[in-house]
């Protein structure tokens, strides 16, 4: 805990009460000093969407050209996280998401340039992993991707893609 900010990470029942109580314990310290305090609770992405994007990348990478010639999945994950921050950004499902989240420019040490800060995967909450997952798989539709079974989000390979889509998704 910093003087001014309080962050809590929730991972189970048990911890998160414990969690609670000591924010409690400092939130009323704040507001008998006369503060305002915003309290958002985000629900961050699942472990199981950041290992289907991945493969998702990976399967883009395979497949397809990224302006005019092969690249990485990591370059991949770069042009799909900007393509789907600029197609998302203003869309009222997904501002509120995306307002700390954005791209940013920040000065070279030596002042004489810019470097974009990227957006990162790691902070999506829920809503933003789900939004993406769907984004790549049209991104990657388009463009012919034969999608790895891992990139569908399932196992069995002879469900319906769509069906695989909505599981995932949600």
């Amino acid at each position: 805990m910093s003087e001014n900010r309080l962050t809590l990470t929730l991972r189970d029942p048990q911890a998160g009460h414990t969690s609670w109580v000591k924010a409690w314990v400092w939130c009323k310290a704040m507001l008998f000093a006369g503060h305002t305090l915003a309290v958002e609770v985000v629900c961050e992405k699942s472990r199981e969407q950041e290992k289907l994007y991945h493969s998702c990348f990976r399967d883009l990478a395979r497949d397809c050209l990224l302006g005019g010639q092969k690249n990485d999945d990591e370059a991949w994950k770069r042009a799909t996280l900007y393509a789907f921050y600029m197609a998302t950004k203003d869309d009222p499902e997904f501002a509120a998401d995306w307002r700390a989240r954005r791209p940013r420019m920040i000065p070279t040490l030596d002042g004489d340039g810019m470097l974009m800060i990227n957006i990162e995967s790691k902070k999506f909450t829920k809503r933003l992993a789900q939004g993406f997952i769907t984004f790549l798989h049209a991104t990657g539709d388009l463009r012919g991707v034969r999608w790895s079974r891992t990139s569908l989000g399932r196992e069995a390979p002879d469900e319906a893609v769509s069906a695989r889509r909505e599981e995932v998704a949600a």
